[in-house]
């Protein structure tokens, strides 16, 4: 069956999303199966995709912030397995800490 073209066939994905980008660092959800788990976050970036296509619809100036954007554009997605054999999607926040940067041109010679 083709992946739905429809963005609320996506429910599960926009719940998860959102919780993602309300908490400081992100969210994770666990599943049984590692196919389980690459099947939703394959889920969650097509519907990251539908966000996009939509807003640069809704939004046709080239110039407007979500123009072809996404808010969930800022979460990276990964997989990881835990000690009890479960598979966990985590979704986390692309940010970092400023002070944590080093300019090369201040530190190299």
């Amino acid at each position: 069956m083709p992946t739905s073209k429809s963005r609320l066939s996506y429910p599960d994905c926009e719940s998860f999303l959102d919780t993602a980008l309300e908490d400081e660092k992100g969210a994770r959800i666990p599943f049984i199966t590692e196919g389980q788990a690459h099947q939703f976050r394959v889920r969650l970036n097509y519907f990251r995709t539908l966000c996009r296509e939509d807003n640069a619809k809704v939004y046709p100036e080239r110039d407007a912030p979500l123009h072809g954007r996404c808010v969930y554009d800022p979460l990276q997605f990964t997989i990881l397995p835990d000690s009890e054999g479960e598979w966990w999607v985590y979704a986390r926040q692309n940010k970092i800490n400023p002070a944590d940067v080093e300019r090369l041109s201040e530190v190299e010679e």
